[in-house]
């Protein structure tokens, strides 16, 4: 039996409900990454702007691993993730999770949810997942300045710290915290409007990888359900 006539396709929602938590937590976070690696940023604090410019410069990819941690209001751990991540602009990511088993990916059009114990994956279409502001910013077309405060925060953990305010109070998350060591990003901390603090440590940073081109492709494997449909 071929690979299509395996894949069970359906409208509505199935056992997948399980897996958007982690899903939606993973999207809020990326956002706030992409926030820092787009073109044409005016800042404020004059020490943001060389930090801020150290990783733009010529940032069109990035691969790395990471770890992930979620931590609630009173600083206990609910969530933890570890994996692979590529970005490659304009909108493709890629999330890759050895825990849970996991990945998220984005050729630019369309956003895929798959989680490979339920078997099952969803699909959307990238811009009916994201807000108007978030889709912007991954498409590369936004600029930070128009929605972020930065300043520098004093050095911690053997890193130099940078922290990212929304303008505005919509959003899911009222701050960003990114850690450097020389150019590289090796942390990110997302603070949230209920009290939840994210945490991913980035490793083995590669800037401006050569990226195979089915990177930001995914194929269903066999017996996986499919929900929702994307031209």
């Amino acid at each position: 039996m071929s690979v299509g006539a395996a894949v069970k396709r359906r409208a509505g929602p199935l056992r997948g409900q399980q897996a958007r938590p982690l899903a939606s937590w993973v999207l809020r976070t990326l956002l706030g990454f992409m926030a820092v690696l787009l073109p044409a940023v005016v800042w404020a604090d004059t020490v943001a702007i060389a930090r801020v410019e150290a990783l733009l410069n010529g940032t069109q990819a990035l691969r790395a691993t990471f770890t992930q941690e979620v931590h609630d209001a009173n600083g206990s751990v609910t969530q933890s993730a570890a994996g692979t991540f590529w970005l490659q602009k304009p909108g493709r990511f890629r999330w890759d999770y050895s825990t849970p088993r996991q990945a998220i990916v984005s050729d630019g059009t369309r956003l895929w949810f798959y989680d490979a114990d339920l078997e099952q994956v969803t699909v959307r279409r990238q811009r009916d997942v994201l807000t108007q502001a978030p889709a912007m910013l991954l498409a590369g077309k936004g600029r930070v300045a128009d929605g972020f405060e930065a300043e520098s925060l004093p050095p911690s953990a053997g890193l130099e710290w940078l922290r990212l305010t929304p303008r505005t109070g919509a959003g899911d998350f009222r701050e960003l915290q990114l850690g450097f060591a020389g150019r590289d990003l090796r942390e990110l901390i997302l603070l949230d409007r209920l009290g939840q603090r994210t945490l991913i440590h980035f490793s083995a940073l590669q800037r401006n990888p050569v990226l195979p081109a089915n990177t930001f492709r995914f194929q269903p494997p066999p017996g996986t359900d499919v929900v929702g449909e994307a031209p």
